[in-house]
């Protein structure tokens, strides 16, 4: 929860506006966010085991078809929520169907795309995550998050691009959140790089 705090106050300090933070867990959780005296931090708690996604693809088919917009983070996030007719790799795959059939210019295909395939990296098929990953490489206009994944088809290739572009961006001074979109570094692992780049910098 503090790293969340942390990336609302680095946000703040940048555009000098509150955003909303929003939290998507797998397991109910108990927290709620921070409540001290002076400090007060209410994320918005997602559970995605509360949320159907067989319905939630229904609606979006729906309103596709009759040329309605849709809001393409549902698309983005629904490998994530709860199916009882899908498991998360075949929802993947109904979500960037639909992504690509979006009357919308490329580059927003491409970023919902590349988008998808960060949030649902650790619970789909790397095979199928390698073949939407191509179809986005032919679609790039130097996205930066396909630079990142070099080697997407190789799981610690990915990881080691992720952490070296990472670490390159802490000594640049970027901020924490813009790090995590870029390369979909776990935040975790970003906390102890951004431990790792302070200590070499003293």
């Amino acid at each position: 929860m503090w790293r969340f705090l942390d990336y609302n106050v680095s946000l703040y300090q940048i555009h000098k506006r509150v955003f909303d933070t929003v939290i998507f867990v797998k397991e109910p959780t108990k927290l709620t966010g921070i409540n001290l005296e002076r400090l007060v931090f209410k994320p918005i708690i997602v559970q995605c085991s509360e949320i159907d996604a067989d319905v939630m693809l229904d609606e979006l088919k729906k309103d596709i078809d009759e040329g309605k917009p849709v809001n393409e983070l549902k698309l983005v996030y629904l490998p994530l929520f709860r199916s009882i007719k899908l498991n998360p790799t075949e929802l993947f795959k109904e979500s960037t169907k639909l992504i690509r059939s979006l009357n919308i210019e490329n580059q927003p295909k491409q970023k919902a795309l590349s988008l998808a395939i960060l949030i649902s990296g650790k619970v789909v098929d790397p095979e199928v995550l390698r073949q939407i990953y191509k179809e986005v490489k032919l679609m790039s206009t130097g996205n930066v998050i396909l630079d990142v994944a070099e080697e997407y088809g190789e799981k610690r290739g990915i990881e080691r691009h992720k952490e070296e572009t990472a670490r390159k961006m802490l000594y640049d001074g970027l901020d924490v959140l813009d790090i995590i979109r870029y390369t979909g570094i776990d935040a975790e692992r970003l906390s102890q790089l951004r431990e790792s780049v302070r200590s070499e910098a003293v």
